[in-house]
C-alpha cells in the first residue's frame, strides 16, 4: 500500500502510450512514461524533474508530449529554491527551460505549431488582485523562450485552452468566484487573427445554471463538450450556433475539474467517440458513432475509469474494478484486445484471494426528506470470521471535495480493513458527483450537515440490517472528508473513535491565500461570510471541541496549501487542553494528500493500532506501538 502509485495525465501519442506516475518510493516525484507500441517502457523524464503544476492549487495538465519532444512544468528544485514551476522542454538536446525564473506556474500547453508558440494557462503571482489572488490569463510562449503575449483574460478563472485542428480558433473555459467549474463553467469560442490573437469571442454555452467541461475540435473542426443542462453532464456538439446533444446514452459523462487534466471522453477516428459513463456510481465504457448517436458499450470489467485518452483506435485510461485493482490499460477498438500496461501497486487482488470484499451499492432515506447513496464493504477473510452473534465494527469513509465521489473498485485501503473484520462504507453523499447536477447542487448552504447526516443515516441503514456494532463506529475522512469526520466527532453521538487526514476544523480560517480556487468555495457551501458568520462559526468543530468525547487521530502535512496546518493544530490543542485521548502526527514536506511511501506507511500502521487500542483488539500485523495519551 505504502508503495503504490498514482497515474494521471495519459496521452495516446501515435502508437505510444505516456503518462505521469507518482513514486512514493522517489519521495513523491511525478515521473514521465512512455510505452511504445512494441511494449518497451521508458522513464522520459529523469529525477530530479517532476512533471507536476501546482497551478490552480490542485494542478493538472503538465505536460504535452509530441512525438519524441515533450513540454512539461517542472516541480523539481528551483535554483532560487522551493519548486520551479517553470515550462520546460525535452528534446534531443536534451531538458531546456523556455521560461523565465519569475513566480509564475503554467498548465494545460496546446502546441500551435504553425506559430511556433505554445498556448497554455499561466497563473501569475508576482500581479494579485484585490483579495490576494494571482491574475490567471491564457498566454502564448514562443518555443524559442521569447515574450509571451496575454490572449485571454479578464475572468477569475480561464482554463482548458483548445486550439482547432486548422489554427484558425481557439476555445476555453472561463467561470467567476464564487462559482466552481462543475456548477458555472461557460465555454468561449474565438477566432484567431493573422497574428494568432483572439478577435470576435463569442460565448457559446454555460452559466450559473449551467456547467462545461472538457471542450475538445473534433478532426474536422467540430467543437464537442460536456454541458449538464439537462440535468446530467452529457456530451454536445456546437453546429452552427446551436449545441446539439451527441447521444441519448442515459448517465453522466463528466467530473469535476478538480484536476485540470480531468478527461472523461476523447475522439477516437473514424467518426467515433469514446466516452466513460457514470450511473449510480458506477462507470463503464462505450463507443459513441457522432453522426447517429448509436452507443455500443466496451466491456472492461472496470467499475471507476478516469484519465480517458485516445487517439486513432487506441484508448488509454486508469481502470479498477471490484476484483481489479487500479491499473493502466489500453484498448485496440479494432481487435478488442485489453491490456493492463502498467499497475498502480505491486500486490495483485489474486494474491488476496478470499480476502476481497465488494462494493454493494446501497441507496437509503436520510435527513429532510432525501436519499442518499453509498457502498458496503463485508468484512471478508477465507481465515477468519466474525464471530457467531458478533457484529463487526464500521469503518465510515467520507471522501473529499466535497464535491467528488466514492470509487467502488478495489482500493488497498478498503481491502486492508475489511479483511481485518472490520465492514465499511463508503459514502456518496449528498453533493457527490455522479448522480446528476441537482444532487451535485443539493449540499450547497448544508456543508456541515446534510454530508454529516448521510454519514450517521447510512451507519444506522446498516446497523438496523445487523450489518454493524452499533458500540463500535469509526470514522475516517481526508480534507472534506476529514472535516465530515471531525463533525461527526463534535455535533453527532455516534463514533467510539475518529481519524482525520487534513480535516478542516475551522470553517472561518480555512480559505488560504495560496488556494485561489477555493477561496470562495465556503460561501455557497455554507453562505456568503458577510452574512452568515454565526453559520461558518456553528458548523466548525474548533469552536465546539468541548462536545467531542472520543478518541481521535489527526494527520497532517506542513506544506499543505489548501487546508493549513494550523487548522489542525487548534483541534488538537483544544482537545488536548480537556484530556480527551488525541495523537497527531505532522509530515514535514508533505502537502494536501500524502505523497512520500514513508508517510504512507506511518500512516495506515498508526491508524490500525489506534483502532485497536480504542476498541479493544490486538492486530495481527507487527505494528509499532501506539502511544495515545489520555488512553494510556
Amino acid at each position: 500500500m505504502a508503495s503504490s502509485r498514482r497515474i494521471g495525465g495519459i496521452q495516446v501519442v501515435g502508437g505510444s502510450v505516456c503518462w505521469l506516475e507518482v513514486r512514493p518510493e522517489e519521495g513523491g516525484r511525478t515521473a514521465l512514461v512512455r510505452a511504445r507500441p512494441d511494449g518497451r517502457m521508458e522513464d522520459v523524464l529523469q529525477a530530479p524533474f517532476s512533471a507536476r503544476t501546482r497551478a490552480i492549487t490542485y494542478g493538472g495538465g503538465s505536460t504535452l508530449v509530441c512525438g519524441e519532444r515533450v513540454w512539461f512544468v517542472n516541480d523539481g528544485p528551483s535554483p532560487e529554491g522551493g519548486r520551479d514551476q517553470r515550462l520546460w522542454v525535452l528534446d534531443r538536446e536534451g531538458p531546456r527551460p523556455i521560461t523565465p525564473n519569475r513566480p509564475w506556474r503554467y498548465a494545460c500547453p496546446q502546441l500551435d505549431a504553425a506559430r511556433g508558440r505554445l498556448i497554455c494557462i499561466r497563473e501569475d503571482w508576482e500581479t494579485l488582485g484585490a483579495e490576494g489572488q494571482p491574475h490567471l490569463a491564457l498566454v502564448a510562449v514562443p518555443l524559442d523562450g521569447g515574450p509571451q503575449e496575454i490572449l485571454v483574460e479578464g475572468r477569475d478563472f480561464v482554463t482548458s485552452p483548445t486550439l482547432s485542428p486548422d489554427g484558425r480558433r481557439l476555445a476555453w473555459l472561463a467561470w467567476d468566484y464564487p462559482g466552481m467549474s462543475w456548477d458555472s463553467a461557460e465555454l468561449w469560442l474565438a477566432d484567431l487573427d493573422d497574428a494568432g490573437r483572439p478577435t470576435a469571442a463569442r460565448h457559446v454555452a454555460g452559466s450559473w445554471t449551467e456547467s462545461c467541461l472538457q471542450p475538445q475540435f473534433s478532426e474536422d473542426g467540430v467543437l464537442t463538450f460536456v454541458s449538464d443542462r439537462g440535468g446530467e453532464w452529457s456530451l454536445y456538439q456546437l453546429r452552427g450556433r446551436c449545441a446539439k446533444r451527441v447521444t441519448d446514452l442515459e448517465g453522466e459523462m463528466g467530473a469535476p475539474l478538480w484536476s485540470l487534466s480531468t478527461s472523461t471522453w476523447a475522439f477516437c477516428g473514424d467518426g467515433e467517440l469514446i466516452v466513460a459513463v457514470v450511473r449510480g456510481g458506477f462507470w463503464s465504457l462505450h463507443r459513441v458513432d457522432v453522426e447517429s448517436g448509436a452507443a455500443h458499450r466496451v466491456e472492461t470489467g472496470c467499475t471507476h475509469i478516469s484519465a480517458l485518452a485516445a487517439n486513432r483506435g487506441c484508448v488509454a485510461f486508469l481502470g479498477a474494478g471490484p476484483r481489479q485493482s487500479p491499473a493502466l490499460m489500453r484498448l485496440e477498438l479494432s481487435t478488442g484486445t485489453l491490456t493492463r500496461v502498467r499497475e498502480t501497486s505491486g500486490l495483485s487482488p489474486e494474491a488476496l484471494e478470499g480476502c476481497i470484499a465488494e462494493p454493494r451499492a446501497i441507496r437509503f432515506p436520510t435527513s429532510a426528506g432525501g436519499h442518499a447513496h453509498a457502498f458496503y464493504y463485508p468484512p471478508t477473510n477465507k481465515a477468519h470470521a466474525v464471530p457467531e452473534g458478533e457484529r463487526p465494527p464500521l469503518l465510515i469513509l467520507s471522501h473529499g471535495g466535497p464535491t467528488s465521489a466514492a470509487k467502488p473498485a478495489f482500493n488497498l485501503y478498503t481491502q486492508f480493513f475489511t479483511s481485518r473484520g472490520f465492514a465499511v462504507v463508503d459514502v456518496d453523499y449528498r453533493g457527490s458527483t455522479g448522480y446528476g447536477r441537482a444532487y451535485r447542487l443539493s449540499l450547497y448552504g448544508h456543508w456541515g450537515v446534510y454530508d454529516v447526516d448521510d454519514c450517521v443515516f447510512a451507519a444506522r441503514w446498516l446497523i438496523e440490517r445487523g450489518l454493524a456494532d452499533e458500540d463500535r463506529v469509526v470514522a475516517r475522512g481526508g480534507s472534506a472528508g476529514g472535516y465530515v469526520t471531525l463533525c461527526l466527532a463534535t455535533f453527532r453521538d455516534i463514533l467510539a473513535a475518529g481519524v482525520s487526514y487534513f480535516g478542516v476544523s475551522d470553517l472561518l480560517t480555512l480559505v488560504s491565500p495560496t488556494d485561489n480556487l477555493e477561496l470562495h468555495y465556503p460561501d455557497v457551501l455554507v453562505g456568503p461570510r458577510d452574512q452568515a458568520e454565526a453559520t461558518w462559526r456553528e458548523r466548525s468543530p474548533r469552536y465546539h471541541a468541548d462536545q467531542v468525547y472520543c478518541p481521535m487521530l489527526f494527520f497532517q502535512g506542513t506544506e499543505d496549501p489548501a487546508v493549513l496546518p494550523e487548522q489542525t493544530r487548534v483541534m488538537v490543542d483544544a482537545l488536548r487542553a480537556r484530556e480527551v485521548p488525541v495523537v497527531e502526527f505532522l509530515f514535514e514536506g508533505e502537502g494536501h494528500g500524502f505523497r512520500k511511501a514513508e508517510t504512507t506507511l506511518r500512516c495506515i500502521e498508526a491508524e490500525l493500532a489506534f483502532y485497536g487500542r480504542v476498541l479493544g483488539f490486538t492486530p495481527a500485523d507487527p505494528v509499532p506501538p501506539l502511544e495515545i495519551p489520555g488512553l494510556d
